[in-house]
C-alpha cells in the first residue's frame, strides 16, 4: 500500500486499484503474446521478458494526429496480436504428440511451476533440432491427411491448405494450425481480442485503451487507441514516485517516462521500437501534454525549466516519507 499512501478516501484507493488491474493483466498477457510470437520465429522464449510498445496519446484524443498515430501503432500491433490463437494451436499439437511419445515422456521438462523449459522444447521439436522431430512432424502431417479426407466435400479450400501440410515440416505443423484455428469459427477467434480488451479495462475511465461503441463497420469498432486517463497517470506517478524514494533517488519526469517503456511498454517521449516511424514533433507534444495534464492533476513540480527540476509528487504522503 505504501504505492498509493499511507491514508486517501476510499473512492480514490479502488480507481487506482483498477489502474493497477488494467496495468498488471494486460502487462502479463501482452508480454505473454509478444514471447510467443518470438518462440514462434525460432522455438525458444526470449531470455528477458519483452513487453508490448505503445505509444499512449496523453491528449486522450484531444490532439488529432497524436490520436492517430497512436491507433496506428496499435493497429500495427493487432496483427501481431492476431497470430497468438495460431501459436497456441500449434503448441497444443505438439504437446499432443510429444506426450503421446513413450520414449520421452519420462524425461519431459516440468510443466509447472514455470514451463519455459518445456516451450523451449517443444520449439526444437517443431524446428527439427530435437531426436524426436521426426516421428512427431510425421505423426502431424498424418493427422493433415486424414482431416483433409474427412473435408474433401465440404470445403476444398481446407483440402488445399492441408495437402500442403502433408509432407513432415515446421510449415506443416503451422498450415494445421491454421486451419484448426479457423474452423472454430470466428466468434472464437475473437474471444481474444475480447480478453485483450478486458484486460485493458477498454473504455473504463481507469483503463489503458479506447475504441469506438458497436455503431459503425467492423473496421472501425476494431480501431483501438490507447490512452492515458487522469486516474492511470495518478496510479503510475504514484507507484514511480514510491519506487524511487525506495531506491532514494529523485522521481524526475525524465526517469518517469524512461520507466514507463521499460517496465511497461508504454511510450511519451519516444517512438516505439520496430515500428512505422513518429515524427518527433508529435512525440514533443505528446511530451508537453504530459507535463501539463501531470501538472493540473498536482503530480507535477517544477523549480525551474532545467531539466532535472522536472520532479513527481504523489499526492498522499507514502511511509517512505
Amino acid at each position: 500500500m505504501v504505492a498509493y499512501g499511507e491514508t486517501m478516501p476510499r473512492g480514490v484507493l479502488i480507481n487506482l486499484l483498477d489502474a493497477a488491474l488494467a496495468v498488471g493483466l494486460s502487462t502479463i498477457l501482452t508480454s505473454t503474446a509478444v514471447a510467443l510470437t518470438a518462440w514462434a520465429q525460432d522455438g525458444r522464449l526470449p531470455a528477458q521478458p519483452p513487453r508490448l510498445p505503445l505509444l499512449v496519446d496523453a491528449s486522450s484524443g484531444l490532439d488529432r494526429e497524436l490520436k492517430r498515430a497512436s491507433k496506428k501503432v496499435f493497429e500495427a500491433q493487432s496483427r501481431l496480436l492476431a497470430e497468438v490463437p495460431v501459436i497456441l494451436m500449434a503448441l497444443r499439437l505438439l504437446d499432443a504428440e510429444v506426450s503421446a511419445l513413450t520414449t520421452l515422456s519420462v524425461s519431459l521438462p516440468a510443466r509447472t511451476p514455470h514451463g519455459d523449459a518445456y516451450l523451449n522444447l517443444l520449439g526444437e521439436v517443431l524446428c527439427g533440432r530435437h531426436p524426436a522431430s521426426g516421428a512427431v512432424l510425421k505423426a502431424l502431417a498424418e493427422k493433415a491427411a486424414r482431416i483433409a479426407e474427412l473435408w474433401a466435400e465440404d470445403d476444398p479450400q481446407i483440402v488445399r491448405d492441408l495437402q500442403a501440410a502433408q509432407r513432415p515440416s515446421h510449415e506443416s505443423v503451422w498450415r494445421l494450425a491454421r486451419v484448426l484455428t479457423a474452423l472454430r469459427g470466428r466468434k472464437q477467434t475473437r474471444k481474444w481480442f475480447e480478453l485483450l480488451d478486458a484486460c485493458f479495462l477498454c473504455n473504463h475511465p481507469c483503463g489503458l485503451v479506447t475504441k469506438p461503441a458497436a455503431a459503425g463497420s467492423r473496421a472501425r469498432q476494431e480501431t483501438r487507441h490507447p490512452t492515458l486517463t487522469d486516474t492511470m497517470l495518478d496510479y503510475l506517478v504514484h507507484l514511480w514516485v514510491a519506487y524511487q524514494q525506495r531506491k532514494k533517488q529523485p522521481p524526475t519526469v525524465k526517469g518517469f517516462f524512461l520507466w514507463l517503456c521499460d517496465r511497461y511498454g508504454l511510450y511519451v517521449h519516444k517512438p516505439p521500437p520496430f515500428q512505422m516511424p513518429v515524427p518527433a514533433n508529435l512525440l514533443r507534444r505528446n511530451e508537453r501534454w504530459t507535463e501539463d495534464r501531470l501538472r493540473d492533476l498536482g503530480l507535477f513540480v517544477s523549480v525551474s525549466d532545467a531539466e532535472p527540476d522536472k520532479r513527481l509528487l504523489a499526492r498522499f504522503p507514502t511511509a517512505h516519507e
